[in-house]
């Protein structure tokens, strides 16, 4: 009965369109995230199951860190994988200049020791995955953002950002992880161009960046650019 449950819930969850994440460390175990509910099955059995305070996307996201489940659903969660306990839950405030309104958190990223989250407002933040607490937000004005890229240490962040403005103005910019300080920043104009904006490459000392038709090759140190 078990067995049968698990694949039904499965089953429910990959009709659904939501989310099953299977950890290479335990390949036993599956964690389940389906209406709002996170479910932790190993070898047949229910090891837990936490309820979601509130749940406000259709694209949730999960990531396995250590001994740290995240959770991305609206708000961002931390459980302890072991025994779903939440540790604690984000909201992310978006403050403009008449009103303040909640962001939803859409994607979950990991880079040496650190968790990053990006915004349906297309904005990307680093939180502390201990507490949740904001420690940087970042953001060009009315442009869409692209999952970050990171240097080998782990201590220089890159993202592109697109402005729509009859042409697509790209924005490259290097980010300091520490206090998102601006290393560089590069800007082309080009041809409009619809997609999503595509994360860039880092090879080495290299910086590969899509952008629409063309592929920048950009220096990671300075944003010099190589070759198109």
């Amino acid at each position: 009965m078990l067995w049968l449950l698990l694949f039904l819930l499965l089953l429910a969850a990959v009709s659904a369109g939501l989310l099953v994440l299977r950890p290479a460390a335990h390949p036993m175990r599956h964690y389940l995230l389906t209406g709002q509910s996170v479910f932790a099955f190993e070898g047949g059995r229910t090891l837990w199951h936490h309820s979601l305070p509130t749940f406000k996307t259709s694209l949730p996201t999960m990531l396995l860190v250590e001994e740290h489940l995240y959770v991305a659903a609206g708000s961002i969660y931390a459980l302890d994988k072991e025994t779903g306990r939440q540790l604690w839950q984000r909201q992310i405030p978006l403050v403009t200049a008449l009103f303040t309104q909640e962001q939803l958190a859409t994607s979950l990223f990991w880079k040496e020791g650190h968790l990053y989250v990006e915004t349906d407002a297309q904005r990307l933040l680093r939180l502390d995955p201990q507490t949740g607490t904001i420690l940087w937000e970042y953001a060009e004005a009315e442009a869409e953002i692209s999952p970050p890229a990171f240097s080998e240490r782990g201590d220089v962040i890159y993202v592109v950002t697109r402005q729509q403005i009859g042409t697509s103005a790209y924005e490259v910019t290097a980010l300091s992880v520490k206090k998102c300080l601006l290393l560089w920043q590069q800007r082309f104009v080009l041809p409009a161009h619809w997609d999503h904006v595509q994360a860039p490459i880092v090879q080495e000392e290299l910086l590969l960046v899509p952008l629409g038709d063309v592929v920048m090759v950009l220096r990671t140190t300075d944003g010099h650019r190589l070759a198109t």
